[in-house]
């Protein structure tokens, strides 16, 4: 089975933006589709290389899957995300990195450039996703807590993603907190 994934673009013209709500007019339109391939469900987070031209599609079961945005086609999975089981990427572009954030409570670093992984990174269980500040340089990442009744934000310091602080929130299951 694939997906398509439906590239969209805004077509409104200055006449459009006067029509009265009665005759409302959404402006968008499909561009292009493209079939990814997939096993099954367990689509996550969305990311995007706009230097590269490079959409990111985290799969729960299939791993970190790279678009190549000009061809359309699928350029690679990212190396250990399957197995890891990828909820999406978050970008570091000033230091040419992305990390994987990974369900199994890794991140698996990779350059952008080259889209070869580094090393994972084990942080606890239950990872989310992941935030980047590049006014701090910190990323900031979000997973279930030790005991599972709780969140807790993992913070980072970037580009050695060092881990610089932990903020326990009294929540349920995190789900993309921004």
């Amino acid at each position: 089975m694939a997906t398509t994934v439906h590239f969209l673009r805004l077509v409104a013209a200055v006449a459009t933006m006067l029509v009265t709500p009665a005759q409302a007019f959404d402006g968008w339109q499909v561009e292009h589709a493209v079939s990814i391939p997939g096993k099954a469900s367990g689509w996550d987070y969305l990311a995007i290389d706009e230097a590269r031209d490079h959409l990111f599609i985290g799969h729960r079961s299939e791993g970190l899957k790279v678009i190549d945005l000009r061809t359309h086609k699928l350029l690679k999975v990212i190396a250990q995300t399957a197995a890891a089981s990828s909820n999406g990427a978050t970008l570091l572009p000033e230091f040419d990195l992305g990390v994987s954030n990974n369900q199994d409570g890794s991140l698996t670093p990779f350059r952008l450039s080259s889209l070869q992984p580094q090393p994972s990174i084990k942080l606890g269980t239950g990872l989310d996703n992941s935030h980047y500040d590049p006014a701090t340089q910190r990323l900031v990442v979000t997973m279930e807590s030790e005991n599972g009744k709780a969140t807790e934000l993992v913070v980072l310091q970037a580009p050695a993603l060092t881990v610089v602080g932990k903020i326990l929130l009294p929540t349920g299951k995190p789900e993309h907190a921004d």
